[in-house]
């Protein structure tokens, strides 16, 4: 058992873990819902079996970040990170928070991301070969790091530029549908 001699089953800690991390309850609640049900759990218990749980995973992960940097060949969907940012932003959109209180938002959630994304495409950097796609890509990224990361010095800012692109976007299909209209008297149309 990955536990050791814990009371606590893996199902019980993967839920633990999963309602800390992915629905972001604190454990005093966690405990607090387990006493409803007469689970009379102590903090310093929660905490360590928390810790265990990690630990596991932490291997795991270590593991596959070794089968994934020794591979010769790398998909990957880039797009978890951003999916994170977006809920970050509709969390803040949903709950109408002022500007200030967006920004407090963003950095609670959004930055520990950011930081983290940082660090990976940093210590990435140096493991492929930079001339490759890849290599290409996370220099990009890296080139532009400052200027990505002012959404998180003001709450007034968005993450990104969909508003303006969704209202010139009209204006660009026309442009290209223009170009095949047949004739100049059937673009004027």
């Amino acid at each position: 058992m990955p536990l050791g001699r814990s009371k606590a089953g893996v199902s019980l800690v993967a839920n633990i873990i999963l309602s800390k991390y992915v629905e972001h309850t604190p454990l005093h609640r966690l405990i607090q819902r387990f006493a409803r049900s007469d689970l009379q759990i102590p903090p310093t218990t929660m905490g360590q079996w928390t810790k265990n749980g990690i630990d596991f995973l932490l291997l795991l992960y270590q593991l596959y970040e070794k089968l994934i940097f020794g591979a010769s060949y790398l998909q990957m969907d880039e797009t978890t990170f951003i999916k994170l940012f977006y809920q970050v932003e509709e969390n803040a959109k949903n709950l109408q928070l002022s500007a200030d209180q967006r920004l407090e938002l963003r950095l609670k959630e959004s930055k520990p991301i950011f930081d983290a994304l940082g660090e990976w495409l940093q210590t990435s950097y140096n493991l492929v070969t930079p001339a490759s796609p890849i290599g290409k890509a996370i220099a990009y990224a890296l080139h532009r790091w400052e200027n990505m990361k002012v959404f998180l010095t003001d709450g007034r800012i968005e993450i990104d530029n969909n508003l303006v692109e969704n209202a010139i976007r009209p204006a660009a299909i026309g442009r290209k549908n223009y170009l095949f209209a047949g004739s100049h008297e059937s673009a004027q149309r």
